[in-house]
């Protein structure tokens, strides 16, 4: 009899400890969360996460400052062909349309249209994605600045302009610099849209960008590797925040994951709980 209510005792006691145990073995999140809460912070990225973009940044800083420089070179050494090719096969309504384009990415209105977008996203609760929106921009801008003042590269000839540029250095194109960081900011605020909307949104952002960059060239304002090296700032901006924001300390100090995360209730983050 003793050796039964020893067994039954021990049973009840196991099958207590199950229920206690039953909603940690469904959910483990719920021990780690309660230990330590900024854990739900780093689930997605792997610790050392922020060392390839600081990387990728740091390569591209690098190549857009040596292709400056190769590119003042060559346009002192082989001239102005291509520049003057435009030229003479230029219109009146080209210069036209062109002039629409170019005025579209001008800073000042780049600079506008993000603080717009950054303050309907932190209307709306999204504020990681507004902060970074606004790095994105002010980054793209700060590279591009340094590398006008660094690589000092003069503008081609007045006799080919279309119209009068707003500053003296050519390499980078700033106009082209302010629509190619449109590509990050709409890569990073369509990461969890639907296959076909992030596809269109992004090919839209893409040809933008390519556009602006053809209309400073038509209008006879920079040479080639000037938009070419516009790119390769706003790639240097990305790559930046993105190391920035991966970094441990500072996603602590702000209390946000660097990949902002689809909203709850959305197909990417129910489809991933199924999993």
């Amino acid at each position: 009899m003793a050796i039964h209510r020893r067994c039954g005792h021990s049973g009840l006691r196991a099958a207590r400890v199950l229920v206690v145990l039953a909603p940690l073995r469904a959910s483990p999140s719920l021990l780690s969360d309660r230990k330590c809460p900024s854990v739900s912070h780093f689930s997605e990225t792997r610790p050392r996460s922020w060392i390839r973009p600081l990387l990728a940044a740091i390569t591209c800083f690098g190549a857009l400052l040596a292709f400056g420089v190769v590119s003042k070179m060559w346009v002192a050494t082989h001239g102005l062909n291509q520049d003057e090719w435009i030229e003479r096969h230029r219109t009146s309504w080209g210069v036209v349309l062109a002039e629409v384009v170019t005025d579209c990415a001008q800073p000042v209105v780049g600079i506008g249209v993000v603080v717009v977008l950054a303050a309907w996203l932190a209307v709306r609760r999204r504020r990681a994605e507004a902060i970074l929106v606004l790095a994105i921009t002010a980054g793209t801008l700060i590279v591009s600045t340094i590398a006008k003042y660094a690589i000092r590269e003069s503008r081609p000839p007045v006799s080919l302009w279309a119209m009068t540029p707003g500053t003296h250095w050519s390499f980078p194109s700033g106009h082209t610099a302010v629509a190619a960081a449109g590509i990050g900011i709409v890569v990073l605020l369509t990461a969890h849209s639907r296959p076909k909307l992030r596809t269109i949104a992004r090919i839209i952002a893409v040809l933008f960008a390519l556009a602006v960059a053809v209309s400073r060239l038509y209008l006879g304002v920079h040479y080639l590797s000037d938009v070419i090296g516009s790119f390769l700032a706003a790639a240097t901006a990305w790559f930046a925040v993105r190391a920035g924001t991966t970094h441990p300390c500072l996603a602590q100090a702000t209390d946000w994951p660097m990949v902002a995360r689809p909203p709850t209730g959305s197909g990417h983050f129910e489809s991933r709980r199924r999993a």
